[in-house]
């Protein structure tokens, strides 16, 4: 407490070897990406998904108490199917 500690994390961090959570894959995992409301307690009016479930890698979209999640087989898929949701709020 209130000295100074050499950073033991940093070479790692440079020369790319440490291992973080999004380096992790598993066989058959998927990755979500959750589009939300704009505002606290809103809730989904309408819903086109037809865009996002065209995106290549994505297996499915799912209207959840959040709001929309779209899931696919890889985390650039899950973004993209998410940037191509067409979503109408309810305040």
């Amino acid at each position: 407490v209130g000295g100074r500690r050499p950073r033991v994390d940093m070479a790692g961090k440079v020369d790319g070897t440490t291992v973080f959570g999004s380096d992790v894959q598993v066989d058959g995992m998927l990755m979500a990406s959750v589009e939300h409301p704009p505002t606290f307690g809103g809730s989904v009016a309408s819903l086109d998904d037809s865009r996002a479930r065209r995106v290549d890698g994505v297996v499915d979209v799912v209207r959840i108490p959040q709001g929309v999640a779209v899931v696919a087989r890889n985390t650039f898929a899950a973004l993209e199917g998410r940037n191509a949701l067409r979503v109408d709020w309810d305040p």
